[in-house]
């Protein structure tokens, strides 16, 4: 078997990768610390342009069993170097993390930063598993290569907070960049064609994002502060309709009036935030469910002080209460859910 000491490039990725984790060490392991060493995020990736952290993520880890897992990994395969060629091989582990990545930006959960060399290092694998197939490896090697395959995923799969797409999409990227720029000659016109198309649609796709996607998110964040601000405002004319007709200050018919004016308000507010919620990119989704939540509770207690005539009876009072506390809890979840994206609690 050839040494490792003869793969130079795997050598110096591995001493970048080891070095960029003591830079970690210093930074910590929270999400904060995370995000200053590099990972990437939904949220500062789209929104805020740093498409830098597409790369940066390649090299930061989650702890010492994260990154000697991917070390030991990256140089059980140092013998891809040595076939392919340093320059070639830097080119498909960088391509394959890179496009790893923004297949995690375009398809992930976004619930979490993700981070790893993991998606290059697949990309390393669907080399190796390209050669067993082309019988540069030994027939054996392609069998511990596939089950090393199926375990992985199944693990991935089976567990959370494992980047599954990003895995995915460095596997494919490593095996078609491979077949274009090692086995090329050997292959039909067709794989070519079909090996081309897939590396353009995902660099379409991620243009789309790139330079759509913060447009269409940033939209979505304004529409989102402006359905929250107007329940606030029904929100705050109720509470006072309430409480003056509790307090006898107006009258129940006058209350009738703003819990009539208010509901027709919210009407078309719950099917305007619906509009948006379904126009919403999929990390915002969960943000317009919270407020469309809130929406729902309050128009239902709305529709019982309506029935009562404009002041709640004692029979209704417990209810209505219920309603409206069911309102306040989906809007504090909303409003930590929406944090991340800029929004703020009205007023303050």
């Amino acid at each position: 078997m050839l040494q490792l000491r003869n793969a130079k490039v795997t050598i110096t990725l591995i001493v970048i990768n080891i070095l960029w984790f003591m830079v970690e060490l210093h930074n910590g392991f929270t999400t904060t610390g995370l995000l200053q060493s590099g990972a990437q995020d939904y949220t500062d990736v789209v929104m805020g342009g740093q498409w830098w952290r597409v790369l940066s993520s390649m090299f930061v880890h989650g702890g010492y069993a994260h990154i000697a897992i991917n070390m030991i990994s990256l140089a059980s395969l140092g013998v891809v170097e040595m076939f392919t060629g340093r320059l070639r091989y830097l080119i498909i582990y960088f391509a394959s993390g890179i496009c790893g990545n923004l297949a995690e930006v375009l398809l992930g959960s976004h619930q979490a930063v993700s981070m790893g060399a993991s998606g290059a290092i697949m990309g390393v694998f669907g080399i190796a598993l390209l050669m067993a197939l082309h019988k540069n490896l030994p027939r054996g090697v392609l069998y511990q290569l596939l089950f090393w395959l199926v375990l992985n995923f199944a693990i991935g799969f089976s567990t959370t907070g494992i980047g599954n797409i990003a895995h995915i999409g460095g596997l494919l990227t490593g095996g078609i960049v491979m077949e274009l720029v090692v086995y090329r000659a050997s292959r039909k016109f067709w794989t070519w064609l079909i090996g081309l198309a897939t590396l353009l649609a995902t660099l379409g796709l991620a243009s789309t994002i790139a330079y759509g996607g913060t447009s269409d998110t940033g939209t979505s964040v304004s529409r989102l502060i402006s359905d929250q601000n107007k329940l606030v405002l029904i929100e705050q004319e109720t509470v006072n309709a309430f409480n003056g007709a509790g307090k006898g200050s107006i009258s129940p018919a006058s209350a009738l009036k703003t819990y009539k004016r208010e509901q027709e308000s919210l009407v078309a507010l719950l099917a305007t935030s619906e509009s948006h919620r379904q126009q919403a990119p999929k990390p915002l989704v969960p943000v317009f469910d919270k407020l469309y939540q809130g929406e729902s509770a309050w128009s239902k207690g709305l529709a019982l002080l309506i029935q009562s005539g404009g002041h709640a009876s004692s029979a209704t009072y417990s209810r209505v209460t219920q309603f409206f506390n069911q309102s306040v809890a989906a809007d504090n979840a909303m409003y930590k859910l929406a944090q991340p994206y800029g929004v703020q609690r009205a007023g303050g």
